[in-house]
């Protein structure tokens, strides 16, 4: 998340533990670069405060998609996915190859947060681009 620039990070109950040995050992220090804050079950999840977006292998292509200044991320769980109750969220997948089924929730998060960033980056380019012509550089 702090490659990302990411700006919070709500672990759901279901969540590995974001403190496990083995996670503070592969993330180092940058696990300290994001605030954390314990959330609830993805089945209590109430009215979130940012547009949510989740992850499926039934959503729009993330290469298609224009992010949202600010939203919520949702990857789904290891094996369940999302509830069905989830289902009316605004859903996107990661392409992959035939015969590939899914990818896992960390490595799901990092190609969708990165496409994010990627996404940031190409309007903010666009943006100059366009300032620059109004001022006929």
């Amino acid at each position: 998340a702090a490659a990302f620039m990411v700006t919070s990070l709500v672990v759901l109950k279901e969540a590995a533990h974001p403190f496990h040995y083995k996670s503070t050992r592969a993330g180092g220090s940058a696990l300290f670069r994001v605030p954390m804050f314990k959330g609830p079950s993805i089945q209590d999840l109430g009215r979130p405060t940012a547009p949510v977006i989740t992850l499926s292998a039934q959503g729009e292509d993330i290469r298609q998609f224009r992010f949202p200044e600010s939203f919520c991320l949702l990857p789904g769980l290891e094996g369940p996915g999302l509830p069905p109750k989830l289902d009316h969220l605004r859903s996107l997948s990661i392409p992959m190859e035939r015969g590939v089924e899914s990818l896992n929730a960390a490595l799901a998060t990092g190609i969708a947060l990165y496409e994010w960033q990627r996404n940031r980056k190409k309007i903010c380019r666009h943006k100059v681009a366009k300032a620059q012509r109004d001022k006929g550089m």
